[in-house]
């Protein structure tokens, strides 16, 4: 019976663990097929945010295209408003100037200064709406150069005081006496900032003043006390209604004076020109003095209607007015403040708005400079652009290549002015070019060239004109680009001696009178009565040996050495300029090394040069400049370690030439 009953429990054991096996069996199947069911349920839902998340991404694409081209259309948009205004304005501005020296009579004379003047303010708002899209686009630039700062607030306060004197304020310019002679600045922006801020201070002032003050401030950082108003009692404001120190505390000016040594020449709305330059001018005009790393502080002041403090805090920005309850405030884009500030910072300044509402406006602002001492870039003055008019260097031919008939005569106008009577005209680069290879080689002495014209613009004629001139082995013309696109890459590019175009010269529009006639005597093709005579009576003279690949550099170059009367010796690499070092070297004064030439580049043949001039034999030692395309210190130190004594960095203009060989005793 016991066997019996333990076979059963045996049995039971073994259904009841089967039925347990089967019981959990079912459950992990139920359990995988509503697991698999959901992961099946969520792969659906996957696919179908899958495809709604690249239907947005293909939305967003498009979105994105359709902005990139918006934001071309503007930019485009932009570029062809500049053209089609500044096309205008320089041939207004061109017969004004033109007008200006043939009129007499007083009244005519006035009402030309009033156009002429307005002419610049449409030009500095033109400017401002360009920039606004520079801006945006982190393209905004400057050009920094070395300029007579005296020279440069004589030219600008032609144009303020006259904004100024049309609404009966009083207007003074007061230029410290200590200011160096010349300083590092972009001229074309400082002056868009000077009739930004003078259009601005003069808008808001009904009755009183606009006064402003140069300085030139030394060190290597602006200090808080430096953007602080320093000027505001000499100009008849009060420091208690500003409230800018504590307690409205502020030093005497004639302690101050005293003090910072503080003098100041000042021109007015009626005096436009300085009386004489200032003893540190003199001085340095005849000796070299240390240059000094710093600021140009300019304060102004008005006696305007003013504004609270929340107001100066939206005052700078973009299209910003200060306060919409006030009309006289609602006037103007809004832009003149803001491109002012952008402009500041670009050249690592700052701008500080100190101001008390019904009494006046203070601005103070600190743009990073440089003293120097004179260079080649300096501008001639009207005095020393008027002993060249009239006196061509030969019977020029030259070609006005531009669509627009008023500006084909106004620039007629101008080269007429110039001494020059054999012109033609063309009205795009199609016919410029039919024209050019009709006549023989050497016909034309240059073009002056616009860039947007129809059937064939400027740039494609210029390509196309520099390659029949290499394909007929001729010596290259001048190009002269007169254009209303005046971006930097364009520019560039345009001027790039190793590019496809080779031009030798990018002037803006509106180009004065002036501007055309510097870009004729830079190239070498207008001489003074002087200079030609010069030329002609020279008996013997003097050598500089040029090494240069290029033939249109050094065509270039050649012509550029002829005008100033020097003789050239040539070579095109740096093997030949030491053959011809060695066979000349008791006559050569000077030589210009391009630095990148095949065979032998010009630091190698510098310190072959430098070292048969340092060595036994008896080899005068000769002052060798390099040349080169590349600008930056890893080049200038480059330059120095082969035996350089300087690196001028291309294009060279013959004013750069002239001074370095004057600086070189080579000129007199």
């Amino acid at each position: 019976m016991l066997p019996v009953l333990c076979n059963m429990d045996t049995r039971l054991q073994f259904c009841a663990g089967l039925i347990f096996s089967v019981i959990i069996t079912g459950m992990f199947t139920f359990e995988r097929n509503r697991v698999m069911a959901q992961r099946n349920h969520y792969e659906k839902e996957l696919v179908q945010l899958n495809k709604r998340l690249e239907e947005a991404n293909k939305q967003l694409i498009k979105s994105n295209e359709d902005l990139t081209t918006a934001l071309g259309e503007k930019e485009n948009f932009i570029l062809r408003f500049s053209h089609e205004i500044r096309n205008p304005l320089n041939s207004l501005l061109g017969n004004v100037d033109l007008l200006t020296e043939t009129v007499t009579q007083e009244k005519c004379l006035e009402m030309l200064q009033d156009a002429k003047v307005c002419g610049e303010i449409l030009l500095q708002l033109l400017n401002n709406v360009l920039d606004t899209a520079k801006v945006d686009s982190h393209q905004l630039e400057v050009s920094i150069g070395v300029f007579s700062i005296r020279e440069f607030m004589e030219k600008m306060w032609t144009v303020c005081a006259e904004i100024v004197r049309k609404k009966n304020l009083t207007g003074t310019l007061s230029l410290a006496k200590s200011i160096p002679e010349y300083l590092e600045f972009d001229k074309h922006r400082l002056m868009q900032i000077m009739i930004n801020m003078i259009s601005n201070a003069t808008k808001f002032t009904d009755k009183g003043y606009v006064k402003i003050y140069t300085e030139f401030i030394p060190g290597e950082e602006i200090e808080d006390a430096q953007m602080k108003p320093r000027h505001l009692i000499r100009a008849g404001a009060s420091m208690s209604d500003f409230g800018v120190l504590n307690g409205g505390e502020y030093p005497n000016p004639r302690e101050f004076d005293e003090r910072e040594n503080l003098k100041f020449d000042s021109l007015t709305v009626v005096s436009k020109k300085f009386s004489k330059v200032s003893n540190d001018s003199e001085k340095q005009k005849g000796e070299k003095k240390p240059e000094t790393p710093g600021y140009l502080r300019i304060e102004i002041i008005d006696s305007g209607c003013g504004m609270t403090r929340e107001q100066t805090n939206s005052l700078f920005k973009k299209f910003g007015q200060v306060n919409a309850e006030s009309q006289k405030r609602q006037i103007g884009t809004g832009l003149g403040l803001w491109i002012t500030k952008e402009l500041v910072e670009i050249m690592e300044g700052e701008i500080e708005v100190y101001s008390a509402l019904n009494h006046g406006t203070c601005f103070v602002i600190m743009i990073k400079s440089h003293s120097r001492s004179p260079v080649p870039e300096i501008e001639r003055s009207s005095a020393e652009l008027a002993r060249f008019q009239g006196f061509s260097k030969k019977n020029l031919n030259c070609m006005i290549v531009e669509d627009i008939p008023y500006n084909q005569e106004i620039n007629r106008k101008f080269l007429e002015k110039c001494g020059i009577q054999n012109i033609f005209i063309v009205s795009n680069g199609k016919e410029a070019f039919d024209l050019f290879k009709s006549k023989p080689q050497g016909f034309f002495s240059f073009l002056l060239m616009d860039l947007d014209m129809p059937i064939l613009d400027g740039k494609t004629a210029c390509q196309i004109i520099r390659n029949y001139e290499r394909e007929m082995a001729w010596k290259p013309c001048k190009i002269i680009i007169l254009t209303a696109y005046s971006e930097a890459n364009t520019k560039d590019q345009l001027l790039d001696p190793n590019g496809s175009y080779k031009a030798n010269c990018f002037l803006s529009k509106p180009a004065s009178f002036d501007t055309i006639l510097k870009s004729l005597i830079d190239l070498g093709l207008l001489v003074g009565v002087e200079d030609e005579q010069s030329l002609v009576t020279e008996q013997k003279k003097k050598k500089v040996l040029i090494a240069e690949d290029d033939m249109f550099n050094l065509d270039m170059m050649q012509k550029m050495l002829s005008t100033l009367g020097l003789e050239c010796l040539i070579a095109t690499n740096g093997v030949e300029a030491l053959k011809v070092f060695e066979l000349n070297h008791d006559e050569i004064q000077l030589i210009l090394m391009d630095c990148e030439m095949p065979l032998m580049n010009g630091f190698e043949a510098t310190r072959e040069a430098t070292k048969k001039m340092n060595g036994k034999s008896v080899i005068r030692k000769v002052p060798i400049i390099g040349l080169s395309g590349h600008s930056g210190s890893t080049y200038e130190a480059k330059a120095k370690e082969s035996g350089m004594e300087m690196l001028l960095t291309k294009p060279i203009s013959i004013s750069q030439l002239r001074s370095l060989f004057k600086s070189e005793n080579i000129l007199d």
